[in-house]
């Protein structure tokens, strides 16, 4: 905008006022000129200057007028009389208005202001327009508080001001402050960010964060963002679909998915029409029809033979099997004729006992493909072939015990501890432990010893296998604590009745609990760099209950993967009372190598590390153990808590993995 305000050639008759009729005046001819009234035409009390040329040009003696002719006046009298009056008044109290002459204007702002464009009614239904305002030093831009006005810069343009806060507009910045004019702030936005593309990561413009809200068109799951209606990568028959979830698949309608593939209804088998999907029955599976049979994942037609031409496709009998031929038995891949015997002797193909195995002849046995005399005796000699209770398997001698892969004989005593006998009217597979002692972790107890600082003891009736918590004890950490005891937080205490083996929050505090006991992880961030191993819900092995979070695949039950792997597992965020202490607590399984270096486990507050795995101090492979982790320091902010676990390496990844359960937040104590 330029910098000349209100300058132009605006027109409009205005009063001029002279001086009264009585006052002289030297004209620029050395003349004496007497001011008379100029008359009708002009505006009222128009006090015009005498002049001598008829028609022409004369001094009217004021800038503001605008081409002045010599006329006669009412009386007759010649007066130099404009056409017309300058109108320099631009309606601004801060600025003193001037006619220069020849239809020009200067306003000047006063001393201490500032005459400054400003845009009014802007909105989404048109930018608004702009407006000439007056302000006083300092006094700010009402739509920028970083420009303010500056009478020794520039009265009439914006100044940049350096310093005082204001607000850029974005969430994720804090102390913002004017610098050169701009607004700067700043930026935390990595700390609330979960780096997933389908969310709005929220920040509360104080260094805090409100979350990460999933967009309403789009699907988060396992980790991984997905369109709404787009189709899962794997090519299965489920699609993205917020309307029905935004955390799972959702099956999509009349549809069948078969070895990892989607089938629409009535589609046929690939190798033919034997089998078609049919959702009605099964979305999993082929349905097979009248058209053949469907063996080994192959359709076959009506009379079609075996590779060694020993059975047959008749789907009057079966449609998802070979059918022997009459006279025929196939054994182990080998077809055999009506009498044929096994190489052992013992047996032979009898199609009226069995056309698909060995039928034992005799007082024999057939174990394991091996013919076997009545009393012979397997390799650990609790077992031998005994044809009147099984011919086909081995059947346990009488009064022994098969345990940990060796045989005892009835009243064995256990070499390692004495309480614990072979006892078949009990078990047969494991040591029987005498009424009155305990057998635990291999050693024995008798009724009512204690273990260390008398926490548990032995009592056969409850458990004697396990220690039985005493009263009001509890045993955390292979250390004794009594009911009421707290923690060095003080926001943790020993409750036997609630949880003789772990830390309990103390009354009045507030608590946030994570015990995946509803089979998935809702609100919770997952996020894998292996698409078949990583964290997830699992049934494997729960700490209580039925279900824990789980590192690892639960198929295979490790966590090899494909390689080096790793993730992350991001609750959501919980805001901690203000000036109070805070806490959190979780229970951790992990079987994997003891190296601080691999197989690395870690809790982040935001992006700041508060617990690493360590095996000399906090972490015993292969047993339940509680962990506590102090989060004192983090009172009063929202904060959100991240597990990350990394192989590192593609090395001994074959063992199970971590599990965590039962999350406790406590805070507010």
């Amino acid at each position: 905008m330029s910098n000349l305000l209100r300058i132009g050639m605006l027109f409009a008759a205005v009063a001029l006022v002279g001086c009264s009729g009585g006052d002289k005046e030297k004209d620029g001819g050395g003349k004496t000129d007497v001011k008379v009234d100029g008359g009708p035409g002009l505006p009222d009390g128009f006090i015009g200057y005498p002049c001598e040329d008829e028609g022409q040009s004369c001094n009217a003696h004021d800038p503001c007028a605008i081409d002045p002719i010599c006329k006669r006046d009412a009386t007759g009298a010649l007066v130099c009389i404009p056409s017309s009056m300058q109108q320099c008044d631009d309606g601004l109290d801060c600025t003193d208005d001037v006619c220069k002459g020849m239809g020009l204007c200067e306003n000047v702002p006063k001393a201490g202001y500032c005459a400054l464009p400003v845009l009014v009614g802007g909105s989404d239904a048109g930018p608004g327009t702009t407006e000439i305002r007056c302000f006083q030093t300092k006094q700010p831009d009402p739509n920028d508080t970083c420009q303010i006005c500056d009478p020794e810069t520039d009265p009439t343009k914006w100044s940049p001001a350096n310093g005082g806060a204001c607000d850029d507009n974005n969430a994720c910045t804090k102390e913002d402050y004017c610098q050169d004019g701009v607004c700067k702030g700043v930026n935390y936005a990595s700390q609330c960010a979960d780096n997933f593309g389908c969310t709005d990561d929220l920040c509360d413009g104080k260094g805090g964060c409100l979350g990460n809200q999933l967009r309403s068109d789009w699907c988060l799951i396992n980790g991984a963002c997905y369109k709404d209606q787009e189709s899962h990568p794997n090519g299965s028959c489920n699609i993205c679909d917020v309307s029905t979830s935004q955390s799972a698949w959702t099956p999509i309608s009349n549809t069948c998915m078969i070895d990892s593939k989607c089938f629409n209804a009535q589609a046929k088998h690939p190798t033919g029409d034997c089998a078609i999907c049919d959702p009605a029955k099964s979305t999993s599976a082929w349905t097979t029809t009248s058209n053949g049979c469907l063996i080994n994942n192959t359709c076959y037609k009506t009379g079609d033979k075996d590779s060694i031409q020993c059975s047959e496709c008749d789907p009057t009998k079966s449609v998802t099997a070979w059918t022997p031929l009459s006279g025929l038995c196939k054994i182990d891949g080998q077809c055999y004729k009506q009498g044929d015997k096994h190489t052992g002797g013992c047996a032979e193909c009898d199609t009226a006992a069995s056309t698909t195995s060995w039928t034992v002849v005799g007082s024999y046995c057939l174990i394991s493909s091996v013919c076997k005399n009545p009393q012979d005796k397997d390799s650990t000699g609790c077992n031998e072939c005994d044809p009147t209770k099984d011919k086909y398997n081995w059947s346990t001698v009488a009064n022994t015990c098969f345990i940990s892969g060796k045989c005892f004989q009835q009243g064995d005593k256990n070499t390692a501890a004495t309480c614990a006998e072979c006892d078949t009217a009990v078990s047969t597979t494991s040591w029987t432990v005498k009424t009155n002692e305990c057998f635990i972790g291999g050693t024995c107890y008798t009724s009512g010893t204690a273990n260390t600082g008398a926490c548990a003891t032995c009592a056969p009736a409850t458990d004697k296998y396990n220690w039985t918590p005493s009263t009001g004890k509890c045993l955390i950490v292979d250390k004794c604590y009594s009911d009421g005891d707290k923690d060095g937080t003080g926001c943790l205490q020993c409750s036997s009745s609630a949880d003789p083996t772990g830390w309990s929050p103390v009354s009045g505090a507030s608590v946030t609990n994570y015990d995946f006991e509803s089979g998935g992880s809702t609100g919770w961030s997952i996020v894998n760099t292996d698409a078949s191993v990583g964290w997830v819900v699992s049934t494997k092995r729960p700490a209580s209950g039925s279900y824990s979070l789980y590192y690892g695949d639960p198929t295979t039950g490790n966590f090899s993967g494909s390689g080096a792997n790793s993730g992350t597992a991001t609750m959501p965020a919980v805001t901690l009372a203000a000036g109070k202490k805070a806490g959190m607590t979780f229970m951790l399984y992990m079987d994997t190598e003891g190296s601080t270096y691999y197989d690395v486990l870690k809790v982040y507050v935001g992006s700041t590390q508060v617990w690493e795995k360590d095996v000399t101090t906090t972490v015993t492979m292969k047993t339940w153990m509680p962990i506590s982790i102090d989060l004192s320091a983090y009172a009063g902010q929202s904060v959100t808590i991240k597990f990350e676990f990394d192989t590192v390496d593609s090395v001994a990844n074959t063992t199970e993995g971590v599990h965590i359960d039962d999350i406790t937040i406590y805070h507010n104590c």
